[in-house]
């Protein structure tokens, strides 16, 4: 039998987990609205957003609801999502609890976490995860809620002031370093990003 995959077979070939994204649910203690303070929220949202903090994965979109956090993380080479989603926990953790001056939970042990489909849109699920706000009735529109990001936003577009330290667009992969750059195209309700 042949080992090679046959090119007219549509079967898509799963992605290996270092590349897949995931969809990622953490919740605070005793589903406390713990992030329902801007203070305490804008607190939290510096210290999870920082690129150089999430341990070679990429967080492509996030959501702080004032008793969860929603995120959407393509994992690095080699990253066990356990590890990205504790780091990030632990980070916030220590921020919150900081700015409080106190010591104690902020997020329930453990998180929901779930790969992608094979064909589903990561930028639809992101849409979905910033629109939670608005169902939820904490904002009449998606954009008008603070806490969120996504790498296909520009939270700028709409007078928003940005967070202390917002997400970049992906890098490209090494071989497509020399081609010229492209930005994705924006989803409806989503600006288009700009270089």
């Amino acid at each position: 039998m042949n080992s090679t995959r046959d090119l007219a077979d549509p079967t898509p070939v799963p992605l290996p987990d270092a590349q897949r994204i995931h969809v990622v649910t953490a919740t605070c203690i005793r589903r406390r609205r713990i992030f329902a303070s801007d203070r305490v929220a804008r607190v939290a949202a510096a210290s999870i957003v920082d690129p150089d903090k999430w341990l070679g994965a990429q967080l492509l979109c996030w959501v702080l609801m004032p008793d969860h956090w929603l995120g959407l993380i393509q994992l690095g080479e080699g990253m066990r999502l356990e590890s990205v989603v504790a780091s990030m926990k632990g980070r916030a953790a220590r921020a919150v609890n900081r700015e409080l001056n106190r010591k104690g939970y902020v997020w329930m042990p453990g998180f929901h976490g779930e790969p992608l489909r094979e064909r589903e849109n990561p930028m639809e699920t992101a849409r979905r995860l910033v629109a939670q706000p608005r169902r939820a009735g904490l904002v009449r529109r998606t954009g008008d809620y603070p806490y969120w990001d996504a790498v296909w936003a520009q939270r700028q577009a709409r007078g928003r002031e940005p967070l202390p330290c917002t997400l970049t667009l992906p890098r490209p992969p090494p071989d497509e370093a020399s081609s010229p750059a492209r930005t994705p195209a924006a989803p409806s309700g989503f600006p288009a990003a700009r270089r």
